[in-house]
């Protein structure tokens, strides 16, 4: 419908206004009365639909944190709680660092989440892996034995008891290699067993594709995730991770594959699992 032209010099009002559509039939008051409940009600409707909850691990834009320097003390916490620091994640709230395209997501508890790179990465993209292990790596891969500073507990009810030269670290989502930060949203524990065994396959099957080569050939990361899924229930630590859903999908000289699985808290170091041979098939149909 063309819009009502307003005549030079004269008032406007809803009643003269609406004589300009051709045609237009007059209106009672009990009609214009009638809208006038409808459109308040559909206002009031979407008043109350802004403040519903949002689905777990669903981010909204205003919960989207840079990448800042911690504040004192706060690099490190058990969980990210809310109220947060000014800048800082709490419960539901995601970190994202744009210079490295890498976001990571924080559960309704305020523990990690879920780590993924935004964007494809090139080859180059990696920064060695010469490296010390730094603070907040070292107190989350030692939360067996403090956690944070309280009585230490068994993190799983099944898993490992004290003494038993089992060791823990401090795992990285997004790795070092990968410009992955030493922070509480990157870090949760794992078994040394599985940091060093089937979750380092999943990072070197990306490796594979970033780390400078010669003579250069082609090579990129078009995916690269990580979900973790935690033990909920009054037997296990709630901070400990029951395991981790991962996916990469490489690009080489040879073309593009797609390896994907899961890696269980306690997973064996060998080369056996499916994801193990996936991981590996990746890397050779690829090319990388």
């Amino acid at each position: 419908m063309p819009l009502p032209r307003v005549r030079p010099g004269r008032v406007e009002t809803p009643s003269s206004l609406k004589h300009h559509a051709r045609g237009a039939p007059r209106r009672s008051a009990g009609h214009a009365a009638r809208r006038l409940r409808r459109s308040v009600a559909v206002v009031v409707l979407a008043a109350v639909a802004v403040v519903v909850p949002a689905a777990p691990h669903a981010v909204a834009a205003a919960g989207v944190r840079a990448v800042l320097a911690p504040p004192p003390g706060y690099n490190c916490p058990e969980y990210y709680a809310a109220p947060a620091p000014q800048g800082w994640p709490g419960p539901g709230d995601s970190v994202q660092d744009t210079q490295r395209a890498v976001r990571w997501d924080l559960d309704s508890l305020g523990r990690p989440a879920r780590a993924r790179f935004m964007q494809p990465r090139s080859r180059g993209s990696y920064q060695g892996d010469q490296r010390t292990s730094g603070p907040c790596q070292v107190t989350v891969g030692h939360y067996y034995e403090t956690r944070w500073g309280q009585p230490a507990l068994p993190p799983v009810a099944a898993g490992p008891p004290p003494g038993n030269g089992q060791m823990w670290n401090g795992g990285h989502l997004i790795a070092y290699t990968y410009f992955g930060p030493d922070t509480r949203y990157n870090l949760v524990p794992q078994l040394k067993g599985v940091n060093t065994g089937l979750y380092k396959r999943f990072e070197n099957a990306a490796r594979a594709c970033l780390a400078p080569v010669t003579p250069p050939r082609a090579g990129s990361v078009d995916e690269y995730s990580v979900t973790v899924n935690y033990f909920n229930d009054a037997a296990h630590d709630p901070r400990f991770p029951q395991s981790f859903d991962v996916a990469v999908r490489l690009t080489g000289q040879a073309g593009t594959a797609r390896a994907a699985g899961r890696i269980p808290w306690d997973a064996p170091s060998g080369n056996g699992s499916q994801l193990a041979q996936d991981l590996t098939a990746a890397r050779t149909a690829s090319g990388c």
